[in-house]
């Protein structure tokens, strides 16, 4: 008689701890998505989105809702991509990397990729998209000296 109910017990014991384990993980899981999108102002009108590790389409998602309410806040002009902490892109973060450099573009936020690895290239030009509109740099030196060279002459 006692062992069904210490069975029972136990069992919903259990069950309570799982679900709280399962909230605590999902919950660090958001938090860490959510610090690793950060927009970094730069100079006045310009920002840095420095991205490390790889991309997958969820955090590729965040990418999008983080960077366009980050530009939007900060007042952004450039918003310059730092990918030279990203080892691989899949084709799907790829296109939604490109998906969110377009919608950037339609709130007036101009967009510059830089440190972008070998790898990385061969998935963003196998999408075929049209990277006349991408403005690319070596590296973050060079965007910014692109950002102030048009500041210039304005």
């Amino acid at each position: 008689m006692i062992d069904p109910i210490i069975d029972s017990s136990v069992y919903h014991l259990s069950l309570s701890y799982v679900r709280i384990y399962q909230k605590a993980m999902e919950d660090a899981k958001s938090a860490s998505m959510e610090l690793s999108v950060p927009v970094i102002p730069l100079t006045k009108g310009v920002g840095v989105l420095p991205l490390i590790r790889k991309i997958d389409i969820d955090r590729a998602q965040l990418l999008m809702e983080q960077s366009l309410k980050h530009a939007v806040q900060l007042k952004l002009t450039y918003l310059i991509f730092d990918l030279s902490g990203v080892p691989l892109v899949d084709t799907m973060a790829a296109q939604q990397i490109f998906h969110v450099i377009q919608s950037l573009q339609l709130i007036g936020v101009k967009t510059i990729l830089t440190g972008i690895r070998p790898e990385i290239a061969r998935t963003m030009v196998s999408l075929g998209t049209n990277k006349e509109e991408i403005l690319v740099k070596a590296s973050l030196e060079q965007a910014l000296k692109h950002t102030q060279s048009i500041k210039q002459l304005i």
